[in-house]
């Protein structure tokens, strides 16, 4: 009866989810309110992401880093979005997704899967910050058919933390992402899969490694170091930090056109 009519359930809601869940209320409402925010299930999870650019240009997909969302690449995506469809979701537990309180590195993997296979986008270029570049390296291990290029953007080297991180602490300011993530995530960082770093070794599309320089917390001789297992792997250094597309978004940009974004 009405065409443009969207039915979205939040499983354990109750009859009052604006009670019940209000999180989950709040970012659903504030999904379908926004023009900009498009969604896709797949397999239960229900993930948000942004779009630019014309729908016959090549796309290539944005991965966000631990803490961040699809907004992050607004100025990076509007610039690609010149000769290039960009697609940016944000991943479970963050932003206007799904929030379903357990996360990993293989689970965010997991979900770029989803993401391009269900939009049909595959294979994509894939450019990816931090613990978006975690995912889009195991995705390259996993399904190398859906990723054309990928560009990793400072993210953890796959190998144990040296000291490992303490217990995080949350703190009392609001989050635009799930804190658990954060705790999930650290156990992997201290004690990852050998697996991971063993396999990198079997990436066989173009991958760039842009470090953002000493003054990043990302061990850069590691990244490095994980740059040359890739077959064909580069590495590039930008003295930007660890968020290099936004510290320094020309010189971002630069790199990946020079890469053949």
């Amino acid at each position: 009866m009405f065409p443009a009519a969207r039915t979205v359930v939040q499983p354990g809601a109750g009859h009052y989810p604006w009670l019940d869940d209000p999180g989950a209320f709040t970012r659903t409402v504030a999904a379908f309110l926004d023009p900009a925010v498009h969604s896709v299930t797949a397999q239960g999870v229900t993930l948000a992401y942004r779009v630019w650019g014309r729908e016959d240009a090549p796309p290539v997909v944005l991965a966000h880093g631990r803490g961040g969302d699809s907004t992050h690449w607004t100025h990076v995506a509007r610039e690609l979005a010149v000769s290039r469809r960009v697609y940016a979701p944000d991943f479970r537990g963050h932003g206007l997704s799904d929030w379903p309180g357990s996360y990993g590195f293989e689970t965010f993997r997991d979900d770029l899967s989803l993401f391009v296979t269900a939009l049909g986008l595959g294979p994509a270029d894939i450019v990816a910050h931090s613990m978006g570049g975690a995912a889009a390296l195991l995705l390259a291990q996993r399904r190398p058919e859906l990723v054309a290029r990928l560009v990793v953007e400072d993210a953890p080297p796959l190998l144990p933390l040296d000291p490992p991180r303490p217990p995080a602490v949350r703190g009392e300011e609001p989050l635009g992402f799930d804190w658990p993530v954060v705790p999930d995530t650290d156990r992997e960082l201290n004690e990852p899969d050998p697996a991971w770093w063993q396999e990198l070794t079997e990436i066989t599309c173009p991958t760039l490694v842009i470090g953002g320089g000493p003054t990043s917390h990302v061990p850069q001789d590691r990244l490095a170091e994980l740059a040359g297992r890739i077959p064909g792997g580069r590495f590039v250094t930008i003295d930007a930090g660890h968020l290099v597309h936004e510290s320094r978004p020309e010189d971002f940009l630069k790199a990946l056109k020079e890469f053949g974004l």
